[in-house]
């Protein structure tokens, strides 16, 4: 599986492909995990979505993805506008079961309009 950090290195494949071949077996999804994470800078193992742009964006790029898109599974989300609610809670029906870690703030959106919207 050594030839993973080369692949994605070199940017041989394209994301898309790189992270469907997580879903081989759990050895490959390990040797693709762990090939990424070496290329990723400290700062950018994490996904955060500090607004409503950021999480269309991983909405589009994953529209047809069937894995799990958050290699490290540890997530920032702050939410900040009403209507961010609900993208996020898009985002976590989609792809909650692969996320491990997940940082919440609650910006000037209401606490317990959210609450009540989760429950």
């Amino acid at each position: 599986m050594q030839v993973f950090p080369i692949l994605i290195k070199n940017q041989q494949l394209p994301r898309d492909t790189v992270l469907n071949c997580r879903l081989l077996n759990k050895l490959t999804k390990s040797s693709v995990d762990e090939a990424i994470c070496q290329q990723l800078p400290d700062g950018i193992r994490e996904v955060r979505f500090w607004n409503m742009e950021d999480m269309q964006n991983v909405n589009a790029r994953s529209e047809d993805f069937v894995g799990n898109p958050f290699i490290t599974r540890k997530i920032f989300v702050h939410l900040s506008e009403e209507e961010e609610i609900q993208m996020a809670l898009d985002i976590f029906h989609r792809f909650g079961h692969g996320i491990w870690s997940l940082h919440l703030y609650l910006g000037l959106v209401n606490p317990y309009r959210f609450w009540h919207q989760i429950s």
